[in-house]
This record gives C-alpha cells, structure tokens and sequence, in this order.
C-alpha cells in the first residue's frame, strides 16, 4: 500500500557549521511533509492509538527528533524531523505500515522531503 511513501536514503552529511562530521558515519538528518488529503484527525489519533504514541510514557521510534501534526485546508498534515532517513524507514517497516493496515482506510499521502541545511529547537 505505501510502498512508494518516502524516497530511499538520504545522502550522506559532509559538514555543517563548526563540528564536521564524517560521511561514513552518521546520516543526514531529513524533514519529511506528509499530506494526507481528506484525512481527519480521528484516523491520525486511531494510527497514534494503535502505535501507543498516545500516553505521556509513549514509546517514540529511535530517530525522531520531531514531531508535528494538523490541520490543513485539505486534511491532515505531518512534519516530522528524523536524524536519517534510515531511520524512518526503519519506523515505517515495523511500526507505522502494520499501524496503517490496522486502522485501514488512510489516503495514500503527498510527501515532500529534504534534508536539512539548519534547525533549531527551542527551550
């Protein structure tokens, strides 16, 4: 159903700002936009439900850095920010697809994604 959900990997971080990091070893991080047109937020509250992402001791993937979601003026919109795209991919195949499958019923989503050149996150 969502095999073609998100691009493959994502390349690899040759550096940014003052910390150089090596190319063998860490993934670029990568922001990911998913719309999902005429979704409500009782089919994303079921899909969270069903991933026990719901309670304040939720289990959040290995990766995420963030976490966003809403309404738009065409259904239900999803930002995430993941350390790689390794490491949603690894979300996707054990988490979220059987979370999909198991509410059923969700559009295939528009996704835009892209790495990222900056972020900040406040206190």
């Amino acid at each position: 159903m969502l095999d073609e959900f998100v691009p493959g990997c994502a390349p690899r971080l040759v550096g940014y700002g003052t910390a150089a990091i090596d190319v063998k070893e860490k993934a670029m991080a990568v922001c990911l936009i998913m719309q999902f047109t005429g979704m409500d937020t009782r089919k994303y509250d079921a899909v969270m439900e069903k991933l026990g992402l719901r309670s304040a001791t939720a289990n959040w993937p290995e990766g995420i850095l963030s976490h966003v979601a809403g309404m738009t003026s065409e259904g239900l919109c999803v930002i995430d920010v993941w350390e790689s795209q390794q490491d949603f991919d690894a979300f996707m195949q054990s988490r979220l697809r059987p979370a999909f499958d198991a509410v059923g019923g969700l559009p295939q989503p528009r996704v835009t994604s892209f790495q990222l050149h900056n972020r900040y996150s406040g206190a």
